[in-house]
């Protein structure tokens, strides 16, 4: 295990210096679009058809996002029963022959179980777009997952609980209108759950942009706990609608 682990690190190390080496080998390279963001902010209220217990029966979440094109940010907060998460993000993604979009991320995400626990993930990834055309895109994400946990009752002896694991992220995007878009996704994280490896979450979604600046979301994600090492068993579904507004 200690041998594959290193062996992973490796090709990672890798993997970024061929990002870092490619403007050298590619014709047309835009580091950074010198443009006004493309920013969103959005309220969503979920409800748990089925859930594990991290989930309460209803989520309320806000997030806010600033697109830059090659450099993204987002954060976001979720409040539940007894539950508070918040999660925030930046990558930064070159632009290469105006086809596809590579780079870097990181992520840190906070979850706090008021009077038991809190938990802490950070996130480093390698990141993959390709963007050729304005109907699809697909994105692809492949990173490594620091997981820090402290149990309420053992504060006093100042013992926190280590580990770490690797995750993986593939998600697609249809732009049929200006108004309506699609996607889907597969990964084995969750904007506010981040598992070890090995618990899947299928997800989609459907936005209707019924106002110039306003839309309507809709989503449905399924949790499968350890559906890679045991037999398939539907931990947690989840519908969320929402109301984004664009700047």
């Amino acid at each position: 295990m200690f041998n594959l682990k290193n062996d992973l690190r490796k090709k990672l190390l890798i993997l970024c210096m061929l990002l870092f080496a490619a403007p050298a080998f590619c014709g047309s390279v835009n580091l950074y679009t010198n443009a006004r963001p493309d920013m969103t902010a959005s309220v969503d209220l979920s409800a748990c058809l089925k859930r594990d217990l991290r989930a309460a029966p209803f989520i309320l979440d806000s997030r806010f996002s600033a697109d830059f094109k090659e450099l993204y940010f987002d954060c976001g907060s979720a409040l539940q029963d007894q539950k508070f998460d918040f999660t925030t993000n930046v990558f930064y993604m070159p632009t290469f022959l105006e086809k596809f979009r590579a780079g870097l991320g990181f992520g840190y995400h906070f979850y706090r179980y008021f009077n038991e626990f809190s938990e802490n993930d950070i996130l480093f990834s390698l990141r993959f777009c390709w963007c050729k055309t304005s109907f699809f895109n697909w994105n692809f994400t492949a990173g490594f997952l620091l997981k820090n946990s402290l149990i309420d009752a053992m504060a006093k002896y100042k013992s926190s609980l280590f580990t770490n694991s690797y995750f993986l992220d593939l998600r697609f995007d249809w732009n049929f209108t200006s108004q309506f878009t699609a996607w889907c996704s597969v990964s084995s994280i969750d904007y506010y759950d981040y598992p070890l490896i090995g618990t899947p979450f299928f997800k989609g979604g459907l936005s209707y942009k019924f106002l110039d600046n306003v839309s309507l979301d809709l989503s449905l994600s399924f949790k499968f706990v350890d559906m890679i090492t045991s037999a398939v068993y539907l931990n947690e579904c989840i519908l969320k609608t929402g109301v984004k507004v664009y700047f």
